[in-house]
C-alpha cells in the first residue's frame, strides 16, 4: 500500500511542476470587479511574495500561508494541524495522502510551495534591491502631463533571521514629475516599513505601512483578499492581521505602528494610522469651511487637476482586536475608529442621501469561527457609528474528498459605514445590500471535477444609475478535465443579471432595464515537452437588455513557455485578438509579468495585442524584460484606423 501511495505521489508531483505563483495569481485574480474601469499593475501581496522566493516548511506554523492564499479550506489546515498533534512531526509529503481531508486536486494545488523538514531551518539574513523601468510610447503626449510617460519602481527589502524585516519602495507613475533639490521629495510615493518579531512581550511590531485583515473584513480589512465566487473556499476569509504593506497602492495603506501581543489566553492587536490621502477639498460658502467632496484613488499625479488633489486629506484611524481561541472556536472583537481633517460632504445626489457624511466614524464587530467535525461555521456581526447593524453567516461542509458545499448570508443596511471594509458583496462597501450564495465543488472522477455557484442580490435603495429598489443575480459553471499529467481542459460559464437606467433616460424616475451579460471561457493547458508549455484561451461574451441580445465579444489568446533544465532562462509569448463593441463586456486578463509584480490589463473595443517576457538569472542578479505591442482600431464615418502602442519593462534584481 505504502508503494501505491508513493507511486500516486510521485505521479501527482510530476503532474503539476508547472505550476507556478504566476499559475496561483492567476486563479486567485479570476473575479475582477467590473466597476473597475482602468488597468490592475502592482506588487504582489507580500503571502504570494513569500511563496514565490521560499517554500514553505510543512512542520512549520508558516502553513497557514496555504490557507490565506485559499489553496486549503480552514477544515483541510485543521486537519493537517490535527495529524502532526496526533502522529508528531511529517516526515514526507505522501503523509498527506491518508488526511481525509486533503484530496487529489488539493494536493496538487500545495506541493510546489511545501516541504518537509524535521528539524528547524535557521534562516540566514537576505536582502534584495529591485529596479523596475516601465515606458509606454504612443504617437500622441497628453499637453498637460508635467512629467514623462516613464514608470519607476526602487523596492528594497530585507530579513535578518526572521526576527526584523524591513523594505522601501519608491515609484513614479507615467506622466508624473520627479524633482530633486530645492526643497522638492524627488518621487511622487514613498513606502516603508520596518516588521519587528521579539521573542517576549510583543509577537510582532511593524513601524511605517502596513494592512489589516480582521473576522470577515465588515469592521478592517485593508489588504488583499484573495476571495473568488469561484472558489467556494475563498468565501470564509481568513483574516490574518497585520501585514507589511509592499503594494504600490498610494491610498489603500495604514501608516503609523501596529503591535501583537499575547495577554493571558487572548491576543492583543491594536494599531494606530495617520497619513495623508488623496482628495477632492473645497470651500463651503454657507459654513465658510473646508469640506471632502470627493476622495481619488488613483494614484495619479500627472495634471495640475490632480495635483490639487494630492494629499490634500489628513487621515487617523486607530483599532484594537481580540482573539480569543480554545476547543475550535476562533472569536474576536474589532474596534476601529476613522476621522478626517475635514467633514465629508459629498455633491447631494438621490442615489447617496444615506452615505457616509462628517469628518469621524467608529465600527464594533464580533466575528466567529467554529469548526465541528467536517463542518466550518462563520461569520461577524458589526454596528457602526449609525447604531446600524450588518451582518454575514456562512458554513462550508466537507463531505469527504470528493464534495464540498457552501452557503452564505449577508445583510447590510443602507446606512451602514464602514470605510476600511472588504467584506464579501456586490458593492464596493457593505452597505444596501442583501443577498444568499450557495456554493458546490464536486470531483466527479480522477480526472474531472465540477464546480458551480449561485448568488442572488437585492438592493432595498437607490443607487448610481439605478433609480428603484433593484435586484441582481449571478451564477456559474466551471469543468475541469485533466485526462494526464500533461493536459488539462477548463470549461467555465459565468452569467450576472442586474437592473439599472438606460444612460439616455437617466434624469429623473425611470423604469429599470434588465441587464445580462453571458460569459463563456475554454481554457487549455499543455505540456509539450519538459521545456515547452502551451495553453490556448478562448472566451466570448454577450449581452442581453430585456431579454434582448444588445452585443457581443470575443477574446482569443495563444500562450508559449519556455523554461531551461537549469531553471536560469525561461521565456513566453502570447498573441491575443479581440472585438469588444461594449465597454460592459469589456475582458480583464492577467498577463504574466516581471518577477514580483502582477498585471491584469482590460480589452475594449476591436484590437489585437502580442507580448513577450523572459527573465535571465545569473547567480545573485536576475534580469526580466517584456515587450508588448498592442494594436487598436478604430472607425470613423469615412476611414478605418490603426493605433499601434509599445510597452516596455525592464527590471533587475540583486540579492545581496
Amino acid at each position: 500500500m505504502k508503494l501505491i501511495y508513493t507511486f500516486l505521489f510521485l505521479f501527482i508531483l510530476n503532474s503539476v511542476s508547472g505550476q507556478s505563483i504566476d499559475s496561483l495569481v492567476e486563479y486567485n485574480s479570476s473575479e475582477i470587479s467590473n466597476e473597475s474601469s482602468s488597468d490592475i499593475n502592482d506588487e504582489l501581496p507580500l503571502e504570494l511574495q513569500q511563496l514565490a522566493e521560499h517554500k514553505i516548511n510543512l512542520n512549520s506554523d508558516d502553513i497557514i500561508l496555504l490557507q490565506q492564499v485559499n489553496l486549503i479550506s480552514p477544515i483541510q489546515l485543521k486537519a493537517i494541524i490535527n495529524h502532526k498533534i496526533k502522529y508528531g512531526s511529517f516526515l514526507s509529503l505522501e503523509e498527506l495522502q491518508v488526511i481525509n481531508e486533503i484530496d487529489s486536486t488539493t494536493l496538487s494545488k500545495i506541493v510546489p510551495f511545501i516541504y518537509v523538514t524535521a528539524k528547524p531551518i535557521g534562516i540566514e539574513s537576505r536582502n534584495s534591491l529591485t529596479i523596475r523601468f516601465q515606458q509606454s510610447v504612443k504617437n500622441y503626449i497628453p499637453a498637460d502631463y508635467q512629467g514623462d510617460p516613464t514608470r519607476i519602481t526602487i523596492k528594497f527589502r530585507g530579513n535578518q533571521f526572521n526576527k526584523f524585516s524591513y523594505g522601501l519602495l519608491a515609484e513614479k507613475d507615467p506622466g508624473e514629475k520627479v524633482i530633486f533639490g530645492s526643497g522638492k521629495k524627488g518621487f511622487d510615493f514613498y513606502s516603508f516599513f520596518l516588521e519587528i518579531k521579539p521573542e517576549k512581550y510583543f509577537r510582532k511590531i511593524i513601524i511605517g505601512d502596513y494592512s489589516t485583515s480582521f473576522g470577515q473584513g465588515l469592521v478592517s480589512w485593508s489588504g488583499s483578499g484573495f476571495s473568488s465566487s469561484e472558489n467556494i473556499i475563498s468565501l470564509c476569509k481568513s483574516g490574518r492581521g497585520f501585514s507589511p504593506s509592499t503594494s504600490s497602492d498610494e491610498n489603500r495603506y495604514l501608516r503609523g505602528i501596529a503591535l501583537e501581543f499575547p495577554i493571558n489566553k487572548f491576543l492583543i492587536r491594536t494599531w494606530f494610522s495617520f497619513h495623508k490621502i488623496d482628495g477632492i477639498v473645497v470651500n463651503d460658502t454657507s459654513s465658510n469651511l473646508s469640506v471632502i467632496q470627493s476622495f481619488q484613488t488613483s494614484g495619479y499625479h500627472r495634471t495640475q487637476t490632480e495635483l490639487q488633489a494630492f494629499h490634500s486629506i489628513a487621515e487617523t484611524n486607530i483599532g484594537t482586536n481580540i482573539l480569543y481561541v480554545k476547543n475550535n472556536w476562533n472569536l474576536s472583537l474589532t474596534t476601529s475608529i476613522l476621522k478626517y481633517n475635514s467633514q465629508v460632504r459629498k455633491i447631494e445626489r438621490k442615489y447617496n442621501q444615506f452615505e457616509f457624511s462628517g469628518n469621524s466614524n467608529s465600527v464594533v464587530g464580533f466575528d466567529y469561527q467554529k469548526t465541528f467535525r467536517n463542518i466550518l461555521f462563520f461569520g461577524e456581526i458589526a454596528k457602526s457609528e449609525t447604531q446600524s447593524l450588518a451582518y454575514i453567516n456562512g458554513s462550508l461542509i466537507s463531505l469527504g474528498k470528493n464534495i464540498s458545499f457552501t452557503a452564505v448570508h449577508h445583510q447590510y443596511p443602507i446606512n451602514f459605514h464602514s470605510i476600511k471594509s472588504n467584506a464579501f458583496g456586490s458593492n464596493t462597501l457593505p452597505a444596501n445590500e442583501s443577498g444568499i450564495y450557495f456554493g458546490l465543488q464536486l470531483k466527479l472522477s480522477k480526472s474531472v471535477t465540477f464546480s458551480g455557484y449561485i448568488n442572488q442580490d437585492q438592493f432595498p435603495f437607490m443607487k448610481y444609475r439605478v433609480d428603484f429598489p433593484s435586484t441582481g443575480i449571478s451564477k456559474g459553471l466551471t469543468l475541469n478535465y485533466q485526462p494526464n499529467k500533461t493536459t488539462s481542459f477548463q470549461i467555465r460559464y459565468k452569467s450576472k443579471a442586474r437592473e439599472f437606467n438606460l444612460v439616455e433616460n437617466y434624469y429623473g424616475l425611470k423604469n429599470l432595464y434588465l441587464e445580462q451579460i453571458d460569459g463563456v471561457r475554454f481554457h487549455c493547458n499543455l505540456t509539450i515537452s519538459k521545456n515547452f508549455d502551451w495553453r490556448t484561451k478562448i472566451e466570448f461574451n454577450r449581452e442581453k437588455i430585456n431579454s434582448l441580445i444588445s452585443n457581443s465579444a470575443y477574446y482569443v489568446a495563444q500562450d508559449l513557455f519556455y523554461h531551461s533544465d537549469s531553471k536560469s532562462f525561461s521565456l513566453n509569448f502570447r498573441y491575443a485578438i479581440y472585438v469588444c463593441p461594449d465597454f460592459n463586456l469589456r475582458f480583464y486578463e492577467y498577463e504574466n509579468d516581471l518577477p514580483g509584480s502582477f498585471s491584469i490589463p482590460f480589452y475594449s473595443g476591436d484590437g489585437s495585442r502580442f507580448y513577450v517576457n523572459c527573465t535571465m538569472k545569473r547567480k545573485n542578479i536576475v534580469f526580466s524584460l517584456k515587450f508588448a505591442r498592442s494594436w487598436i482600431i478604430y472607425s470613423t464615418m469615412k476611414t478605418e484606423n490603426v493605433i499601434s502602442i509599445d510597452d516596455i519593462k525592464m527590471q533587475i534584481n540583486l540579492n545581496l
